[in-house]
Formats: structure tokens, C-alpha cells, sequence
């Protein structure tokens, strides 16, 4: 019999929450006259009534509702019905004793806010752990929990009952966002706002230890699957599949299936995450019907051969490959052979930037250049990368004033897009000047190409588009100071730890908050080594301050800024009660960061959306949202070759 305990507790001074609600779902999901599950639940749990129904009922399931507090602990009661915190280690270890002794805990899940950190510690001993990264709402939580047992109780996989309880969240986040009634539809003027994927911490985790025995399946009755990959050879190929396009990976899992699937188009439209991937390669067709090989094995395989990919990720595709053919006597010569030559034919779109430089003329006050250059189908990571010269046949380009850069910009912006093919996508990078780091390049307005009517709109919404500093590349200090913070992210996410998000290496910045000292943060983000600062209000006002905090930015090596050029606004079509700290974090995740382009891309989605609403941008962050990515590579052939003649070799 599969025994379920309910625990609860809500100290009288902390905000109560929703139990009965939450355990009233759960109940109405039981089945009637069943022999197979049982559920008993305590209420008000103090830690000696925790300790007694774990020895006593010997529960299969055990199921945490209360506040949780990170690191620290979750809370539960003591005699007086007051708070009491039970460290996470002093949990995981009354949770080890208990499973020694009676060996029946296949499953432990944290409904609580933070309950990722018991999760991850209680899976020492017990096979799956469920927890939030993040804090969880109460609706959330209640809704999760419905979701999860009705599955659980129909007998479905625990792996089942977590995906549905995550759908089951992200209906009701969809439902806000997009909120309209069903007997009120959209006018024909309205377009209703394409859905936004739900950030990973606004879900629980489900966390597992394949090292132990499924004690689950036993007492389900559950047949045993031969797991394809392990946990670890899953999680170490899904650490490089975050760093690649989906749209490649989509193509090339078409490719991988076209022989054994009839409808597989229809499979890969559906595809909206490595989640689904996983489920689509490794449990509806692990193996190919015809000959048997993994079908997991194949699809790496033709992704090395994709000339989408740079080198770095082909390179680490073909190690993993190589220690996999080890561990399940794999025949890599077959597989390579196959994949050159199924290789899909479908055209790719191509990433190539233009890079355009404001350079100040020496001897000509308030007097600039512009220089452009166009690097064709550029990847992340490549360092051998070469550059076209792009030369305006307009006049006096090389002795502008700043009123000017807008318009003779648009023209270099002209001519990269004529020379480019069809399937190449356009990134513009602007290297500006000091004193020019905050202004509005991303408002400029540029003629739209290939209209008939002549009409203009702004930079940003036509172009993927950041921000340089040419200081950083131009003095010495400066740069160094740049690499040994770069070289420190690289690091950060070499670790191939999923749970690595670049939110975790970011400081959040309230530039209104009076008397800022300058001198100390930079202090700050020198010493913990930030990759990201992102200002949640809106940007200094104040001409001196602005200065100062650019400064400071540039002198600590911080790579990355966002920021607002307005507070009180709304942060995307989607939720307008979204805070844009929230949306900040949501930008700067891990899949995000080892493939710049998605974050260029993300950005260029909130300008596009922005002004978009036509009269009503001003509103939303889209239009106010500042950018600036600094990075070693790709850079200007002069900087470059002035780098190395310097000994400052740039590094991806």
C-alpha cells in the first residue's frame, strides 16, 4: 500500500495559508473503495509529531505544506503554536534515519516557498524530491498539489504527476497574463499577445537520484524501464543542448525521427522545450525500430555535423558522444557516417552582426566618425572571425557632430542590409564613447527597408541591438579588468550545473534611493565578482550620477547592464503587474547566456512589442529598455589588432 502523509503548519504569527483548500483538493482526488493508497494528514505539526508519524505510519509519500525559508529551514510548530525553524540538514537526517529503518519513503515533496534546498539535500536518501528555486503563491501551490495527486492516484509515474502539476501552474499564470474573459473577445483592432514561456523557478523542481532503487514503482506495480541515459549522461549533453538554437535542435530531432515516426511533423511543431525533447527521445522512441541504435545517440550525433553549430559546441557534443560509445558500446563510426549524409537541407537562418563605431576626431572638438564593419554568419565562442569594411559614398561621415550620428548611422545600416542574403539576421553593435553610454540609440529612427512608402521606425524594434563601451576596449586597465570577469563566467558555467543562472552573479541596483556612494559599490561588485547589474527603477536623472554609475560599471568589469529609462511602467504586454526586476531576472538565465543571441533576441521581442502598441510604447519597458553587452568578441578589426599589440588577446 502506498501511504501518503499530509504535514502542515502555520505558526500564528506568520500570513496563513491556504491548507484546507490546498488538502480539500487533494482529498476529492482520492479514490473511492481502493486497497492501494491511504492518506493520513497532521495538522499544527511540531517537530516531536513529525518525528512520531514518520516511525509510526511509515509513510511512501510525504507531502510539506508550510512556509518555507531556504537555506535555513522550513518552519514548523512548537507547543505554543509559535514558529519553529528545523534546519534543512537536522530534516534530511531524521528523513535518513527514517527510511534506514523502514526503507518505504519513495517520494518527499516541499510545497512551500524555497523547497528546492530540502529537496536537493533529502535526495541523499530518498529517490525523488520536489521544491521551488523560488517562492511559490498560494494558488500555485493548491493548484500544483491537485494536479499531482490525481495523476498520482490514477497511478501514473511521479515524472507524470510533476509535468502535469507544472501545467497545471502554467494555466493559471496564462490565464492572468492573457486575461480575457471568454464571453468578452478581443475586438478585430486588438491583437492578442503571443504566450510567453513561464520562467523556471516560477515552477517546481523535480529532483533525482538514479543511484536508488524506484521504491515508487514497486508499490505501483509499475513496470521497470531500461533507462536509455542516466541522469548524469542526460543532464551533461542537456548542459550543451541550452547553449543551442531550438529551432536547430527541433530540425535535427525531425531529421533524427523521419523514418520511424509517420506523423512526425505534427511531434515537432508541439516541441516547445527540452523537457519535451527529453520525453520525445528518451521515452516514446528511445530506439530506432529498424536497426535499434538510441535514438538520442543519432540525434547528437547529426548535430555535430549542423554548420550552425561553432566549434566549441561540436567539440563538446563529440567528447560527450565519445565517453557515451564507452559506457554502452556504441559504434560512433556508423552514426557519423549516417548523419553526413541525412543531413537535413532546410535552409538556416544565419546570425551575422554589423558593427559600428562613434569615434571622436582627434583635434575636431565635438567632431566624430563613423566606422562599420559586417561579420557574415558570426557565432558565439568563434574567435577567428573576419570582417568587411562597410564605407558610406555620403559625404562628410568622418566629420560628424552628435545631431548627425543618427542619420548617417541609418545609412551604414542601409548598406549592411543590402549586401546580406535572405536568410541572415541582422545584430547591430554599437561602440560608443564614454559620455554616450546612456543615450537613446535604440530610438533612432531609420527608414523600414524594402517599403514603398517611406516610413521610419525605431532601431530597436527593427533590429537585434546593444550598447559597447569603446573605453573598455581602448584602455589597457580597463580590459584586463574586463577578460579576468569574463574568464570568472566562463568558469561559473563550466561547473555544467543546470542550477546555475546567471540571477545568482547579478546585483540589482535602485538608482533613485538618495545619496548613492559610488566608491562602495564599485567596491562590492569588484570584490563579488558581478556579471550583470541591472537598475530596477530607471536610470539616474542626474547627469553626474548617470556618469558615476557608468563609471563605476566600467571600473569594476561588469560585463552586462539593463536598465529603464522610466519607473512605473509596465514590463510587457503579457503582465503588466510584472516587476521589472522579475523580467530582468527572466532575461538572464543560463540557456540565455551561454547563447548571447537568445538574450539579443528576447530584447529585441519587448522593443518590437513595445512599439508595436503605436501611441501607447511609452508604457511598456520595451521602449525604455536600456542594454549594454560587453564582451571580448566579437570587436572591430582595429581595436583587435590594437589588442594584440598590446599582449590583450580577447577570449570567448
Amino acid at each position: 500500500m502506498i501511504k501518503v502523509l499530509l504535514i502542515a503548519a502555520e505558526p500564528q504569527e506568520n500570513r496563513p495559508l491556504k491548507l484546507n483548500q490546498e488538502f480539500r483538493r487533494i482529498y476529492n482526488n482520492f479514490p473511492v473503495n481502493n486497497d492501494q493508497f491511504d492518506v493520513e494528514m497532521r495538522l499544527s505539526t511540531t517537530y516531536e509529531d513529525l518525528r512520531k508519524v514518520l516511525l509510526s505510519y511509515k509513510p511512501s509519500i510525504i507531502h510539506f505544506s508550510c512556509h518555507g525559508v531556504g537555506e535555513n529551514g522550513l518552519v514548523l510548530v512548537d507547543d505554543n503554536e509559535k514558529k519553529e525553524i528545523i534546519n534543512t540538514e537536522t530534516l534530511a537526517d531524521l528523513l535518513r534515519i527514517c527510511q534506514e529503518a523502514s526503507g518505504n519513503i519513495a517520494c518527499v515533496i516541499f510545497n512551500a516557498c524555497y523547497g528546492e534546498f530540502q529537496a536537493k539535500e533529502i535526495t541523499q536518501y530518498v529517490k525523488y524530491a520536489i521544491g521551488m528555486s523560488d517562492q511559490i503563491k498560494d494558488d500555485h501551490a493548491i493548484s500544483f498539489a491537485q494536479a499531482f495527486y490525481e495523476a498520482l492516484f490514477l497511478k501514473q509515474k511521479i515524472e507524470t504527476a510533476v509535468d502535469l502539476g507544472c501545467n497545471s501552474i502554467r494555466r493559471l499564470m496564462g490565464n492572468n497574463s492573457l486575461a480575457r474573459a471568454e464571453y468578452d473577445p478581443a475586438p478585430d483592432d486588438i491583437v492578442v499577445p503571443n504566450y510567453i514561456p513561464i520562467p523556471d523557478y516560477e515552477l517546481p523542481k523535480l529532483i533525482v537520484n538514479n543511484d536508488l532503487e524506484d521504491i515508487y514503482k514497486e508499490l505501483i506495480g509499475l513496470p521497470k524501464q531500461d533507462n536509455v541515459l542516466t541522469y548524469k549522461q542526460w543532464n551533461e549533453l542537456q548542459t550543451i543542448l541550452w547553449t543551442i538554437d531550438f529551432d536547430i535542435l527541433k530540425n535535427v530531432c525531425r531529421d533524427t525521427l523521419q523514418k520511424d515516426v509517420q506523423d512526425v511533423e505534427s511531434r515537432i511543431v508541439s516541441l516547445e522545450n527540452l523537457l519535451d525533447l527529453k520525453k520525445l527521445l528518451l521515452e516514446q522512441y528511445p530506439y530506432h525500430k529498424d536497426n535499434h541504435r538510441i535514438t538520442i545517440a543519432d540525434f547528437a550525433s547529426r548535430l555535430t555535423v549542423r554548420d550552425e553549430l561553432s566549434n566549441t559546441q561540436r567539440i563538446k557534443i563529440k567528447d560527450w558522444l565519445e565517453k557515451l560509445s564507452n559506457e554502452k558500446k556504441i559504434d560512433l563510426q556508423i552514426l557519423s557516417q549516417e548523419s553526413e549524409l541525412q543531413v537535413s537541407l532546410v535552409e538556416t537562418i544565419l546570425n551575422s552582426y554589423l558593427l559600428v563605431s562613434i569615434v571622436e576626431n582627434t583635434g575636431l572638438a565635438n567632431k566624430f566618425s563613423l566606422e562599420a564593419e559586417l561579420i557574415f554568419n558570426y557565432q558565439e565562442g568563434d574567435t577567428d572571425y573576419q570582417s568587411t569594411s562597410i564605407t558610406s559614398q555620403v559625404e562628410g561621415i568622418n566629420e560628424i557632430v552628435p545631431v548627425e550620428i543618427e542619420s548617417y548611422m541609418s545609412e551604414l545600416i542601409s548598406i549592411a542590409t543590402e549586401t546580406l542574403p535572405a536568410n541572415h539576421n541582422l545584430t547591430v553593435e554599437l561602440f560608443v564613447p564614454f559620455s554616450y553610454l546612456g543615450k537613446t540609440f535604440d530610438l533612432c529612427e531609420i527608414p523600414i527597408p524594402s517599403r514603398r512608402i517611406k516610413r521610419k521606425k525605431p532601431l530597436g524594434s527593427q533590429y537585434q541591438f546593444t550598447v559597447r563601451c569603446l573605453d573598455r576596449y581602448e584602455d589597457k586597465q580597463l580590459f584586463s579588468e574586463h577578460i579576468k570577469r569574463w574568464m570568472g563566467i566562463k568558469n561559473f558555467f563550466s561547473q555544467e550545473n543546470p542550477l546555475n543562472t546567471l540571477d545568482q552573479k547579478c546585483d540589482y541596483l535602485k538608482s533613485s534611493e538618495k545619496s548613492v556612494n559610488w566608491d562602495s559599490l564599485c567596491t562590492k561588485w569588484q570584490r563579488d565578482n558581478f556579471y550583470a547589474i541591472n537598475i530596477i527603477d530607471e536610470l539616474p536623472k542626474n547627469k553626474d550620477d548617470e556618469e558615476e554609475y557608468f563609471d563605476v560599471f566600467l571600473l569594476s568589469g561588469v560585463p552586462i547592464s539593463l536598465w529603464s529609462r522610466s519607473s512605473g511602467i509596465k514590463s510587457s504586454l503579457e503582465d503588466a503587474n510584472s516587476s521589472i526586476q522579475k523580467k530582468f531576472k527572466e532575461l538572464l538565465t543560463i540557456g540565455y547566456y551561454n547563447d548571447l543571441s537568445k538574450i539579443f533576441t528576447r530584447i529585441y521581442q519587448l522593443r518590437q512589442d513595445a512599439h508595436n502598441t503605436g501611441d501607447l510604447a511609452k508604457d511598456y519597458l520595451g521602449y525604455h529598455l536600456g542594454f549594454i553587452c560587453d564582451r571580448p568578441d566579437p570587436i572591430p578589426s582595429n581595436l583587435k589588432e590594437r589588442l594584440k599589440q598590446r599582449g590583450l588577446q580577447g577570449s570567448n
